[in-house]
């Protein structure tokens, strides 16, 4: 048997006909689109070409029927997809601007949010990475849950995620009741359980050995440079 669980290819495979398997992956991968899409054009205008791209691309547009997994990496395959969306959008915004029909852009009040500051090939790497990372430390709760230390798990996230402000391992170990070196210890096993789960995401998201170590790779540096 596979040390690994199904991969997200196989359940793409099993479900995408399902109405269940349509409406996780539009979800699971949701993030990734929107952030690629957020530095390109301004929040309002990115909300409805994202949720556009899932119903006439994604949906309608037969790509979850029409996806191979011997073409390698689920990233790889959403971000070639949304550029082609993206040139078929703005030629025909410039096509309706050129036969006169004059296109207002829609008052934002994030407009003078700074998002141009990550490549969007970047952002779409982030939030992909995000989006996994996301899954892990799931997964992670769950083994906690399980081992009835789940309440040690939610105290010590911010620490693992980056979800909060720096926390003085000493006055957390008093809080909870332990040696600040039990504390470390604690963290450092599951930073190495985030880790793995990290791991396994990326697994399921590539087909054959050969990526996966560059998709692992690419995550890390997404994630930590």
């Amino acid at each position: 048997m596979s040390p690994f669980p199904s991969t997200h290819w196989t359940r793409l495979e099993q479900e995408r006909e399902l109405p269940e398997g349509r409406e996780w992956f539009c979800a699971a991968y949701r993030p990734a689109v929107l952030g690629y899409l957020r530095t390109k054009m301004d929040y309002h205008e990115a909300e409805d070409l994202c949720q556009d791209f899932f119903a006439k691309v994604v949906l309608d547009g037969g790509l979850m029927a029409k996806a191979d997994r011997s073409r390698g990496r689920l990233r790889n395959l959403l971000l070639k997809a949304l550029d082609r969306f993206l040139s078929k959008h703005r030629r025909r915004c410039g096509a309706e601007k050129r036969g006169g029909r004059e296109i207002h852009e829609p008052l934002d009040p994030l407009k003078h949010e700074d998002i141009s500051v990550v490549a969007p090939d970047a952002a779409f790497d982030l939030a992909w990475a995000n989006a996994l990372l996301d899954r892990a430390l799931a997964a992670t709760a769950e083994d906690c849950r399980k081992r009835h230390k789940l309440p040690l798990f939610e105290a010590l996230r911010p620490l693992l995620d980056g979800s909060g402000p720096a926390i003085d391992h000493a006055h957390l170990a008093r809080e909870l009741g332990v040696t600040p070196r039990a504390l470390t210890l604690a963290l450092s096993r599951l930073r190495q359980r985030v880790a793995n789960h990290l791991y396994l995401e990326v697994v399921m998201t590539v087909q054959g050995q050969e990526c996966l170590q560059d998709e692992w790779d690419s995550v890390r540096r997404a994630l930590y440079d």
